[in-house]
């Protein structure tokens, strides 16, 4: 376990600390592949002033413990990380990326995501195959004000897209999320979401078994279409412009349909 204080022990494994150096820009690839092959738990709650920290590809990670100045954690790829400790009253967190971590499977292994206020000021979230967190995830996503992007490839639920829709000020800076290859999430909530995020840009539901082939086909027009109709009037559509009046009529050709909607980019 290492635990420790000082700023040199940090640097042990791809850290940034005051003006965000990278030790293992200056370890050799040997050394560095050796480091994450063993590193097993890490407590850097005692460094005040850690702004940036990546343990990407840690793969015996299974404990980390993270200090209140924290900007930005990359855990991507710590296939056995269980439990992260996010400390009381930090609200700095702006990037969170725990793609890959599966084994943070029970509530306990967020612990202080949402009650510490950490998750309130992220931008960027990945939680991809991270499963079976549908009540933390939702109770964080609710917490939330400044989300933008956000990325649950292969793990995302009907409730938790809900949760995101319904989160407020997150859904209104919303821009960009990533559902592909969820096979339980349905039309309801992709248009749910559609509708709520207003700057909403696109949607990826590339891989989603449940989702229809009308959905896939019309949501990525349809916030197409708001976005011309937002920079071309400064303002959204009309409330009875529905999500389906933006897929193809029955027995209508693929030009009639532009001529009546509007040459729009794919971006599903």
């Amino acid at each position: 376990m290492l635990s420790t204080t000082s700023s040199k022990a940090v640097y042990c494994y791809r850290t940034g600390i005051g003006d965000d150096i990278e030790f293992d820009q200056m370890m050799k690839p040997k050394k560095q592949n050796t480091l994450r092959s063993i590193l097993g738990e890490l407590d850097l709650s005692g460094l005040r002033h850690l702004r940036e920290l990546s343990v990407r590809g840690c793969s015996k990670l299974i404990q980390l413990k993270l200090p209140q100045s924290l900007i930005s954690l990359d855990a991507g790829g710590c296939t056995e990380l269980c439990r992260i400790n996010f400390p009381n009253g930090a609200d700095c967190l702006k990037s969170l990326d725990l793609n890959g971590c599966r084994a943070l499977d029970q509530p306990s292994g967020l612990l202080g995501l949402y009650t510490s206020k950490s998750i309130k000021g992220v931008v960027h979230l990945d939680i991809s195959s991270v499963k079976g967190l549908d009540d933390v995830i939702c109770s964080a996503l609710r917490s939330t004000a400044s989300l933008e992007t956000f990325s649950c490839r292969y793990a995302a639920t009907d409730n938790v897209i809900k949760a995101l829709a319904r989160s407020g000020l997150a859904a209104s800076n919303l821009r960009l999320v990533d559902i592909a290859f969820s096979k339980v999430v349905t039309d309801e909530s992709v248009e749910l979401l559609a509708r709520s995020a207003t700057k909403l840009e696109r949607i990826n539901m590339r891989g989603c078994k449940k989702i229809t082939t009308g959905c896939y086909n019309h949501i990525p027009i349809y916030l197409e279409r708001r976005r011309r109709h937002r920079e071309d009037d400064s303002s959204l559509m009309e409330e009875d412009e529905t999500l389906r009046s933006c897929s193809r009529k029955k027995g209508e050709s693929r030009q009639k349909e532009k001529m009546r909607i509007g040459r729009y980019k794919y971006c599903g």
